[in-house]
């Protein structure tokens, strides 16, 4: 058992699983060499990337069909879903057909799980254009779509047959979409690295102009954990750290009932509260848990939460895929750069934690 503070574990080698991720013009021209050895492709994008990204590797692609959804989670539906298929069935694609994803982490999530479930399962590949997504979501194979406001409610395991990373890419975000991004980043390091974290704690401001690099990192983080539990049976589960009461954050914020928040806003402030349940349940020092706060108050807008929201993220909470018989179980931190799953927290040590929150929050 480590203690508090101890020096984490060792990242493993780089995987197979990182094989399938090119970088650059590199992976737009492998693209254009592989497209042939499909009967079909279809492209998926929102309306922003279809206008904003689409472009960049429309001349690699043989002859193909478009398909925008809106932008935004609200796209992260059935009604997405069916739209998506209904266009695979229009260009009559077989299960040798390819499905390009151009777009972030909703753009990721629904393609891939239309992909994975259209005639039980066509290749499809990830071209993601949001810091978020190249650093987390296009990466490990999970693909969902919400369910009457539960994230990720319904989804499959099914691994890209490529990611393509571009940075260009991100030149087309503006600057909250970067900072939220690198929330993901920021948790490869507190659940797996200490020493990257002291490193990020050393930056003026995030993303750094060397973002590239810090992508690579996440990706080898994730891979290394991915490719030991591929199935989220136990290990893989450490990458959920800030997402129980990141999603349900979120959620609230989409229900209209405060300023909507970013996928990464609402993990870095998810990331927090499950630090500071991670305090009380003596996992973590008080040092450290000033640290992690600091850190990202310095960085991110955090939003307060009102006590009239507590119920909502409550009843959000208690529907998360981690719960067994009805037990609230979290992915914490145990030190710095280590993380342990299956953590049972009751509601009234959540509540605690989110006053705690709030309380830190409101200090001058």
């Amino acid at each position: 058992m480590r203690r508090p503070g101890s020096k984490s574990e060792p990242v493993l080698k780089m995987p197979a699983l990182t094989s399938r991720v090119r970088y650059g013009k590199a992976g737009l021209d492998w693209l254009r060499k592989q497209c042939p050895s499909y009967t079909s492709v279809t492209v998926l994008a929102d309306r922003n990337t279809a206008r904003n990204c689409y472009p960049v590797i429309r001349s690699y692609l043989p002859a193909h069909r478009l398909v925008a959804v809106p932008a935004g989670e609200r796209s992260k539906d059935l009604a997405a879903c069916q739209r998506v298929w209904r266009a695979l069935v229009t260009q009559r694609a077989d299960r040798k057909a390819l499905l390009i994803n151009v777009g972030g982490g909703v753009v990721c999530d629904l393609g891939g799980f239309a992909a994975s479930t259209f005639k039980r399962g066509i290749p499809f590949i990830h071209v993601p254009t949001s810091l978020m997504a190249q650093a987390d979501a296009a990466i490990g194979g999970k693909n969902a779509i919400n369910l009457d406001g539960q994230k990720n409610a319904v989804g499959v395991f099914r691994g890209a047959e490529a990611v393509i990373i571009h940075d260009r890419f991100l030149e087309t975000l503006p600057a909250r979409q970067l900072t939220s991004g690198f929330a993901e980043v920021i948790k490869h390091a507190l659940i797996s690295d200490a020493g990257t974290f002291d490193r990020l704690e050393r930056l003026d401001s995030i993303p750094p102009g060397n973002v590239l690099s810090w992508i690579r990192f996440s990706i080898r983080i994730k891979s290394a954990i991915v490719s030991a539990d591929p199935y989220e049976q136990e290990r893989r589960r450490v990458l959920n750290f800030g997402h129980t009461a990141g999603h349900a954050l979120e959620a609230v914020s989409l229900g209209r009932k405060m300023k909507v928040l970013t996928h990464g806003e609402a993990v870095a402030a998810g990331m927090v509260i499950e630090s500071h349940a991670a305090y009380r349940q003596g996992m973590i020092t008080h040092g450290q848990l000033t640290r992690i706060t600091s850190f990202m108050a310095t960085h991110f807008a955090l939003p307060a939460v009102r006590k009239q929201n507590y119920a909502g993220m409550l009843r959000h909470m208690a529907q998360d895929k981690k719960n067994i018989r009805g037990k609230m179980r979290l992915s914490l931190l145990h030190g710095i750069g280590t993380c342990r799953t299956g953590c049972v927290i009751s509601r009234q040590e959540m509540v605690q934690a989110l006053d705690a929150y709030n309380r830190k929050l409101n200090q001058p």
